[in-house]
């Protein structure tokens, strides 16, 4: 296999289904049975990757003018959504909450305008950090931190429900460690509720982890990830990798595995 990377923000969906992430994240293997099937872009997705980028560009305009543009972020939020929806060429899983093209840009506008705040508190030293660190077996681990500032790391999460990432966040921190950053006992995850455009905006959530906590929880997924992959490579069982038809993510808009032979779980 000659892909041997683990993506820190693909802890949280194994953690949910390993069957998901493994065929999401190495579709190169999975092939050894039955190709994956292609899955739509998520608009959930799409506006989420907005927001980061007006979020980036107000902390970057701070960092280094010392004053924050919202009018340039938002700009900046919207040009990123509506290339990603041109590259999607039509083929973009909108939801209830975003049914088109026009809510999404309002509510990415919406979103960016609840970051602002946070933005104008916290000092940045970088955005969009990339990091990697070396793992056994010729492994290796990768991120991207969205905030990093004298010790802290913070990562911002979109959605229409709050869930846990705290095994992402341990990644990140143990990228930081290995990468031999400052680290706080303290991480960071900055929440921006999408809801729909006749409601009002929600405040960001911002909410920490323990790190020492979220290292451990990390290096465990971690360890079970490589072990998965390199147990299916053995024997090409795709039932010894469990599935979770209980999870909010089983359907053939999220999963590449869904109602395939790689999976007939399934919600009934």
């Amino acid at each position: 296999m000659q892909n041997k990377i683990i993506r820190a923000s693909s802890l949280s969906d194994f953690a949910d289904c390993q069957r998901r992430m493994i065929t999401r994240q190495y579709p190169d293997i999975i092939s050894q049975v039955v190709a994956p099937r292609e899955t739509p872009e998520n608009i959930a997705a799409i506006t989420g990757t907005a927001v980061h980028k007006a979020a980036e560009t107000m902390l970057n305009d701070k960092r280094d003018t010392g004053s924050i543009s919202i009018s340039r972020s938002i700009e900046a939020g919207v040009s990123e959504l509506n290339r990603q929806l041109a590259d999607a060429a039509g083929n973009t899983a909108f939801d209830d909450t975003t049914r088109d093209q026009s809510t999404a840009e309002k509510q990415v506008k919406k979103m960016a305008g609840a970051y602002e705040p946070l933005a104008r508190d916290i000092e940045t030293e970088y955005t969009e950090l990339h990091l990697t660190a070396r793992l056994p077996g010729g492994w290796k681990s990768s991120g991207h931190i969205d905030v990093y500032g004298h010790g802290v790391p913070r990562d911002t999460k979109t959605g229409k429900m709050k869930s846990v990432h705290i095994f992402q966040a341990g990644n990140y921190l143990l990228l930081l460690k290995a990468n031999k950053y400052t680290i706080s006992d303290k991480t960071w995850i900055d929440f921006i509720r999408r809801v729909p455009v006749s409601k009002s905006q929600p405040p960001i959530e911002s909410s920490f982890y323990n790190s020492h906590v979220a290292m451990k929880a990390a290096e465990i997924v971690i360890r079970r990830v490589m072990w998965t992959i390199e147990d299916f490579e053995k024997n090409g069982k795709i039932e010894n990798i469990p599935a979770n038809p209980m999870s909010m993510m089983c359907s053939d808009r999220y999963c590449p595995a869904h109602s395939t032979e790689l999976c007939k779980y399934g919600k009934c």
